[in-house]
Parts: C-alpha cells; sequence; structure tokens
C-alpha cells in the first residue's frame, strides 16, 4: 500500500496533531495537576456556560463555510482550507479550556469531560476532508 504524501495528507496530519493534542493537554491535566486546594470559587460555575458558550463562534464559523459552498478539492485552494481549518480548530478548542479552568477551580471532573467532548465534536466539523468536499 502506497501512502500518499502531499498537501492534503499533511493537512490530515495537522488536524489528527491539533485533536490528539488537545485530548492529551486534557489528560495531562486531569491525571498530574491537582485542583486548587479551598473552597471553589462561586464564579466557577459560570465556567461551564462560558465553554458552552464558546462553542458557538466555532459553529457560525462551520455554518458559514457550509453555506458558501465546501472548498474545491483543487490543490489552488488548499491554502484556503488550511487556514479555515486553522481557524476552526483554534476556536473549537476554547470549551476545552473553559472546562480545564473549571477543572483547575472546582475539581470536578464532569465539566471538563464534558466540554473536552464538545471540543472533539467541533474539530471534526473541521475536518479536511468535509472541508474540501470530500468526506
Amino acid at each position: 500500500m502506497r501512502s500518499e504524501t502531499g498537501p492534503r495528507r499533511i493537512l490530515e496530519i495537522l488536524w489528527w496533531s491539533f485533536v490528539a493534542g488537545a485530548v492529551l493537554l486534557v489528560l495531562v491535566v486531569a491525571f498530574v495537576l491537582e485542583p486548587l486546594p479551598g473552597a471553589a470559587p462561586p464564579w466557577a460555575d459560570f465556567l461551564l456556560i462560558g465553554g458552552i458558550a464558546a462553542a458557538v463562534p466555532a459553529w457560525l464559523l462551520r455554518r458559514r463555510i457550509s453555506e458558501r459552498g465546501p472548498g474545491a478539492a483543487q490543490p489552488e485552494n488548499l491554502r484556503e482550507v488550511q487556514v479555515r481549518m486553522f481557524i476552526g480548530l483554534a476556536l473549537a478548542e476554547l470549551p476545552m479550556y473553559a472546562g480545564l479552568a473549571h477543572y483547575i477551580f472546582t475539581g470536578q471532573v464532569n465539566g471538563i469531560a464534558v466540554l473536552t467532548i464538545v471540543t472533539v465534536w467541533l474539530m471534526a466539523m473541521f475536518h479536511p476532508a468535509r472541508l474540501t468536499g470530500e468526506g
């Protein structure tokens, strides 16, 4: 089996590295760092609401990209696909960061778990094959 190398394969590798990096960061924080001692601040639960709200910009960007139609899978448009993917993946990580902050302040794992699932779901929407109309 011949492995494909080229711009599309590089985008796939970059996408996987973003997803794996996000999940690994959550695992490292959850298993290595301990939450801050003492009572959780009263505003810590608002981080969960903020995390869900932080998912909206990535979802709106993906919706806007879908309305414009998929990027053509031509090599000259792969740069545009790369830019869309990086912006989308950066926005998709915001809920995870809110979950990390919630965990650090409260020690509750359920918030970080839910917001990490939201992040991975958003990242899946920015897979290169979906942005080029191939998937």
